[in-house]
């Protein structure tokens, strides 16, 4: 129903309720009067901000990655050679335990740059959700 049709129905006494979640009646301006360059701007200003830091987080996962790979063929590598007698069982245990240390460790950093990605995403996707919705042909 358009708003006047809405109008039109609490004129005649019908109770009407807008859930505060629905985008009807909100709008950025006041209608024929004002624009939206400010918040088209600051938008603006923080999807480059968000961008930014969207691509230092996917570099930062793909080091994190790279390093915990590295990690995994270094653990490889001393059961091997504990295996083939080249290190000793105890110095074998030893640098497993520091190396499962390091792997837990930027393990979980790798996780939670993929939960900054996640929520960066996010963002953007609620920006572009903004612009299309709320900013639509406003100049």
């Amino acid at each position: 129903m358009p708003a006047s049709g809405l109008f039109i129905a609490r004129g005649r006494g019908i109770k009407t309720t807008i859930p505060e979640r629905s985008d009807l009646l909100k709008t950025t301006e006041l209608y024929a009067y004002g624009n939206a360059d400010g918040l088209r701007k600051k938008m603006a200003h923080k999807r480059v901000e968000m961008e930014g830091r969207l691509s230092h987080t996917k570099k930062e996962i793909a080091k994190g990655r790279a390093a915990v790979n590295a990690l995994e063929g270094a653990m490889r590598l001393v059961e091997q050679q504990a295996k083939d007698g080249i290190i000793t069982e105890e110095d074998a245990h030893k640098l497993m335990e520091t190396l499962r240390g390091d792997y837990d460790n930027i393990a979980g950093e790798v996780d939670q740059g993929r939960m900054i990605e996640a929520a960066l995403r996010g963002n953007l996707d609620m920006a572009d959700y903004v612009e299309r919705n709320w900013l639509h042909g406003v100049l």
